[in-house]
């Protein structure tokens, strides 16, 4: 326990001195509490691996060791496979496993092989044996006589030929079965049928089998069975031996989601529930948040949700100063506070060599400001109230370059970089009959028939009237 007096920061490292295991454990160094040498030794580890049964056999060394990888050689509990396997911690050493086979050892009657699936320990008793059963497959009439074997066939209730009452030997075999039904209606006779629940039927009332008491898996289930998924949506009849889940427990192909509504809406309030047949009340969001916290620095962690982040829970143990070190918060730091302001000037010089006229601040400096003599674009002329950080600027004079096609000039205001190309300022090379330049987009010569457009004055017989007039005067330029 420290005896410092509160102070700002963190408290300072532990001096007292301790003992220190080695890694394995298996010696001991006298050293100080906070400190964070790793003591190890020149002795085998021998710890006990992540298998629970091996043990490490590398040297010494700090941290975990390496997860378990001898090679163990495992049989299964019927003996009919093997296999060769990485012990790990799921294994831990046993050297038996189920090969999900069927285990066919001969059971203790000598006579059936076992037919469950290869599992440990023995064998269940065989099913026929002499000792197990002792009443028909039904389970409701006692055995009149005892069986010598499980070879022996297990009798099942009373035939329905010993009822027949007709004397008529013709239509005995028609009226006995008339009669049987008769007296089965008005429950007159013994015969006793097999009423094992079968897996149809509602959950709470399943149905049995009808079949009179017989050996071995009872047939199908003739009847129909009301089947309802669980949201409701779904209620319709089908047939027995297409029932494959319990009654009330089906599924429909119907989700949350073609109901938009605000019911089906998760918790978040941003998505909308997708799963099938979907009976929540409250339809929680399991998707993440993730959106970015108000440090900007880390993300939300939590599952979807309505409303504002959490602010950050981080905090840095660190102290915060500001660019130049003058000023300065101390821990604990909450994550995204910012340096504290400074109001000293900038201790970055730049690269320009102009003095700073700025205070400390974080992040890149603003630009130079001081004003400066530079020439533009085209060097037709030189300023002096140009800021420091501008390269160049545009004098609004024309450019006056001379045109790739030599025979024009840039007519563009001052610009940076090549002028425009290729040339579309008019030809002026003169007309053959009429003088007038060609005027079409720049083209090497010669240029191309066409009339002339230009405008030329004309006056009337006299002299009196005068006006402008287009020369339509078609002509072939030098």
């Amino acid at each position: 326990m420290h005896s410092f007096l509160c102070h700002p920061g963190p408290c300072p490292d532990c001096s007292v001195m301790v003992e220190k295991p080695c890694g394995c454990g298996s010696t001991k160094q006298i050293v100080k509490c906070s400190t964070d040498i790793e003591i190890i030794c020149t002795s085998v580890c021998n710890k006990i691996l992540n298998c629970g049964i091996h043990q490490c056999k590398s040297v010494c060394h700090s941290g975990n060791c390496t997860p378990c990888r001898e090679a163990i050689i495992q049989e299964c509990y019927c003996n009919k496979q093997g296999r060769k396997v990485i012990c790990s911690a799921e294994i831990s050493g046993c050297l038996r496993y189920c090969c999900e086979d069927i285990c066919e050892k001969i059971l203790s009657c000598g006579n059936h092989k076992c037919q469950e699936k290869c599992h440990d320990g023995p064998c269940d008793p065989c099913a026929r044996d002499v000792s197990v059963v002792h009443s028909c497959p039904c389970g409701k009439t006692p055995l009149e006589k005892a069986r010598a074997s499980c070879r022996d066939p297990i009798p099942c209730c009373p035939d329905l030929v010993r009822f027949c009452i007709h004397t008529d030997k013709v239509n005995c075999r028609l009226y006995k079965i008339f009669e049987v039904i008769k007296r089965l209606v008005r429950g007159e006779m013994g015969i006793v049928i097999c009423g094992k629940s079968l897996t149809c039927g509602q959950p709470s009332l399943p149905h049995t089998c009808r079949e009179l008491c017989h050996n071995g898996n009872c047939p199908p289930c003739p009847l129909t069975t009301v089947v309802r998924c669980r949201c409701g949506h779904m209620d319709k009849e089908v047939s027995c031996s297409k029932v494959t889940t319990k009654a009330d427990d089906a599924r429909c192909e119907k989700n949350a989601l073609k109901n938009m509504v605000l019911l089906f809406k998760r918790t978040c309030g941003k998505h909308r529930c997708n799963q099938r047949c979907c009976i929540e009340i409250e339809h929680f969001c399991p998707l993440p948040c993730n959106h970015q916290l108000s440090c900007g620095q880390h993300r939300c962690e939590r599952t979807c949700h309505s409303g504002r982040c959490p602010p950050c829970i981080e905090t840095s143990f660190e102290e915060l100063h500001c660019e130049c070190g003058t000023n300065v918060l101390y821990p604990p730091i909450p994550c995204g506070t910012k340096p504290p302001s400074c109001d000293e000037p900038c201790s970055r010089p730049r690269e320009c060599g102009h003095d700073v006229n700025h205070t400390c601040h974080t992040g890149p400096c603003p630009h130079c400001t001081v004003l400066c003599k530079k020439w533009c674009h085209g060097h037709h002329e030189q300023r002096s109230a140009i800021p420091c950080h501008q390269e160049t600027f545009s004098c609004g004079l024309p450019c006056g370059k001379q045109m790739p096609c030599g025979r024009h000039k840039c007519n563009k205001p001052c610009h940076d970089g090549p002028c425009q190309t290729p040339c579309r300022q008019p030809c002026n090379i003169p007309r053959d009959l009429c003088g007038h330049p060609c005027g079409k987009p720049c083209h090497d010569p010669p240029c191309p028939e066409s009339s002339c457009k230009q405008n030329v004055p004309v006056t009337c017989v006299c002299g009196v009237q005068k006006g402008s007039r287009t020369l339509y005067r078609r002509s072939r330029g030098v």
